[in-house]
């Protein structure tokens, strides 16, 4: 068999098993599945409405808390891809994206493996877990081409214009805060890797960070600007005693799921428990000391972002007034796919009983990785049998549950706000909201939305924490009510704020609003109009 069509069948099979993401949930739910949170009620409507201001419409942005949100506050506002979004389906331009992420993923990563293992099986294995690995589709490309980079650095002596290009198109595709955070744990790991290679990094990541720099402007210009105080000033991180910091560190560094809550959060983490801690003690049996420095990034980059958490630490960061204090340092941990997969394509090249065991892990982290958004919708509608179950893993069961269209027609271009269902599904239907979930947005509408919501703060104390000290889902009740027979919400601020009508999971009594639509008696939704 020749090397071409080795390549075709390698490449067949494991590319079949990543279209199982696809497949499995076609089969048994008649729609593709996949995790809700920070996606569903966030991520993929601000794509949306990106591809409505892209498409033509100037105050497709107003859409959002009031009007007070600006194109500029939107990460991704100006990427080539987001024309995916202004001339398909919001759903269809998302799983365009999915699919071509994973794509770009397996085979720059692949292009780089080749060049380290000669078996090419091996190196489509782990392109395969590479792609797996890399969830946040819905974000940018940098990740998906962050291999491909690593190879023009290590392996070409002399880069073509094409190459150019490549960074060039990746690099205007690429989320300043998602990519960017870990370009400097990049070049500072190339540096241990191959110091002879110094030049070519600095060349590759300088032209892939200026692009990002430039496609990402406005978001950079609001975060050092003045003009506009945001509510992320008023960000209180995670102070943590030492102890705990460490033992964090430990239970991330070794993949270990928290169990405290075993939902939806529990199975995502769960395929990275089977590669984590497997690749890592590779540290200690495997002779190649390549495979070391990558590993020590991994450990280094994580311990560096827990040790944020600590008091001591954290404290003094929360006592300073400048962008050190808003960042997401979290993001830096992204990187480490890459460390992982890097690892491990040095790792296999030994035969022996360890890389046997090793690669039997990894195969059912990749399985997991294809089939675990639809563990939870598998159990609950095939299993417990859960009668009118929501979906919450597919586009039609988060946003088409409740008849929403039956409400646009009611309140038209008026402002809503949303009590026990979240605000984003409203904006998915074009309707104008006061709430939702935004990374970047006002203090003072901050400020002033928490005069609706004041009293539920009193009463949960969790949900005044959350959006005093963070305050991103500017929301009426945190995912649900403390009390939902006594909703303690003031009617009168939200009219005063904008708000026209109120979409509610639960029945409202009060003299300031008036009934419209009493879905809610029939397990669907309520809407009353205030006064």
């Amino acid at each position: 068999m020749n090397i071409k069509k080795l390549k075709k069948k390698e490449h067949f099979i494991f590319l079949s098993i990543l279209s199982l993401s696809y497949l499995v949930p076609l089969i048994l739910f008649g729609k593709i599945t996949l995790f809700y949170n920070d996606i569903l009620d966030a991520e993929i409507i601000y794509n949306k409405v990106i591809g409505n201001f892209l498409s033509g419409d100037a105050d497709a942005v107003k859409i959002f808390l009031n009007g007070e949100i600006k194109i500029e506050y939107l990460r991704r506002a100006l990427f080539p891809s987001m024309f995916l979004y202004a001339y398909f389906n919001t759903e269809l331009a998302y799983w365009i994206t999915d699919i071509l992420v994973k794509l770009i993923s397996y085979y720059s990563f692949f292009t780089l493996a080749k060049k380290i293992n000669r078996n090419l099986y091996l190196c489509a294995f782990v392109a395969c877990l590479y792609a797996s690995m890399n969830i946040f589709t819905w974000t940018d490309f940098g990740l998906a081409i962050l291999p491909y980079l690593v190879y023009l650095i290590l392996y070409k002596k002399k880069l073509a214009i094409k190459h150019f290009l490549i960074i060039t198109f990746f690099g205007i595709n690429s989320d300043v805060v998602m990519t960017g955070m870990f370009i400097p744990v990049l070049f500072i790991f190339l540096f241990f890797f191959d110091r002879s290679k110094l030049l070519n990094s600095f060349k590759v990541l300088s032209l892939f960070s200026i692009c990002i720099l430039i496609i990402n402007w406005p978001l950079i210009l609001v975060g050092f600007s003045s003009a506009v105080e945001l509510h992320r000033e008023e960000f209180q991180r995670i102070s943590l005693p030492l102890i705990t910091s460490l033992t964090i560190f430990l239970k991330a560094l070794l993949g270990i799921p928290s169990f405290e809550n075993i939902g939806s959060g529990f199975i995502r983490a769960l395929p990275f428990s089977f590669i984590k801690f497997p690749i890592l003690i590779s540290f200690f049996l495997i002779r190649d000391k390549k495979i070391k420095i990558p590993l020590i990034a991994i450990i280094l980059t994580s311990l560096f972002i827990d040790l944020l958490k600590y008091e001591g630490i954290a404290n003094l960061i929360n006592n300073t007034e400048n962008i050190f204090k808003t960042l997401t340092w979290d993001y830096m941990a992204r990187a480490e796919i890459f460390f992982y997969a890097f690892s491990l394509i040095f790792i296999l090249k030994e035969k022996s009983l360890y890389t046997k065991i090793l690669s039997i892990f990894v195969i059912i982290g990749i399985i997991l990785f294809q089939v675990n958004s639809s563990i939870v919708p598998f159990v609950k509608s095939k299993i417990y049998k859960v009668e009118n179950y929501q979906n919450l893993f597919t586009f039609s069961g988060y946003y088409n549950h409740y008849d929403y269209l039956k409400i646009k027609k009611i309140v038209k271009d008026n402002r809503v706000i949303s009590i026990g269902v979240d605000p984003m599904v409203a904006v998915y239907h074009d309707m104008k909201v006061m709430d939702g979930y935004h990374t970047i947005y006002p203090l003072s509408y901050k400020k002033k939305f928490r005069k609706l919501i004041e009293k539920e703060l009193e009463a949960n104390l969790f949900f005044k924490n959350y959006y005093d000290n963070f305050g991103s889902r500017v929301y009426t009740t945190l995912y649900h009510p403390k009390d939902v027979n006594k909703i303690r919400l003031n009617f009168k601020a939200a009219k005063e704020l904008g708000a026209d009508f109120i979409i509610s999971k639960y029945k409202l009594d009060s003299y300031d609003v008036n009934l419209i639509s009493n879905g809610c008696y029939e397990k669907d939704l309520c809407l009353y109009e205030i006064k």
